[in-house]
């Protein structure tokens, strides 16, 4: 019985030792408690997720607002179902509601439920670029003029 088992236990591959079973247990165990510990540290950046991406959409359908009644000013052609004075007026609420979406977007502070804006980055350089007066990655920053494609 015993020599059964030595042959049995000589023919196994290291697959089959204790020691792996261990080490795999504990490796599996470690990346369980890893992969809700990390996440747990980021707590309130996933909790905000949704308010900025609905801002973030709301803000494709005020631009699409914007657009629509900024045409309708232009054209002026009778045929628009509100008078020019009204099309004034809904255009100036959709720029205001679009440049408040924006300002809750980048900064956050609670505007429109967005605690957690995209402006908060650890990086100092990522904000004095994004947020600089001008075209700060220019050679000269106060240019902001786009050259014509040839």
């Amino acid at each position: 019985h015993d020599v059964l088992k030595q042959l049995i236990k000589r023919r196994l591959g290291w697959f089959n030792w204790r020691l792996v079973y261990v080490a795999t247990f504990a490796l599996v165990l470690l990346t369980c408690i890893v992969s809700m510990g990390v996440p747990a540290t980021r707590v309130p950046e996933i909790v905000h997720i949704a308010p900025s991406t609905n801002q973030a959409s709301r803000r494709r359908y005020l631009v699409r607002a914007c657009v629509h009644f900024t045409r309708e000013l232009v054209i002026d052609d009778g045929f628009s179902w509100m008078h020019t004075k009204d099309l004034v007026a809904a255009l100036r609420h959709y720029l205001d509601e679009l440049h408040e979406a924006d300002q809750a977007i980048r900064f956050g502070k609670g505007k429109k439920d967005v605690t957690i804006g995209a402006g908060f980055s650890p990086s100092s350089k990522h904000n004095q670029v994004e947020y600089a007066e001008g075209c700060p990655w220019r050679e000269d920053p106060s240019d902001c003029s786009t050259p014509l494609r040839a």
